[in-house]
């Protein structure tokens, strides 16, 4: 992987199954994004428990990557979680 690239993977919805993609059960809200990036940027083995929405990536890729939010941006950066 290059030095200077951050890899991220995620979905959008949760499995389809009853209680689960339009609910707000644990299945409906449990989905991927996992996030890989340079050595040291984003610690390896990190699970995070907290609620984040695919909109929070941009604002956390920002924070990252220390460039500043522009105030039309959405979302809030866990990038503290890191």
């Amino acid at each position: 992987m290059d030095q200077n690239t951050i890899v991220v993977f995620t979905v959008d919805h949760g499995v389809e199954l009853p209680y689960c993609k339009w609910e707000l059960y644990d299945g409906g809200i449990r989905t991927a994004l996992l996030m890989r990036g340079p050595q040291g940027i984003i610690p390896s083995g990190k699970v995070c428990d907290w609620l984040v929405s695919n909109v929070d990536v941009v604002p956390t890729l920002l924070d990252l990557t220390s460039l500043p939010t522009p105030a039309n941006v959405q979302g809030q950066s866990f990038f503290e979680f890191f």
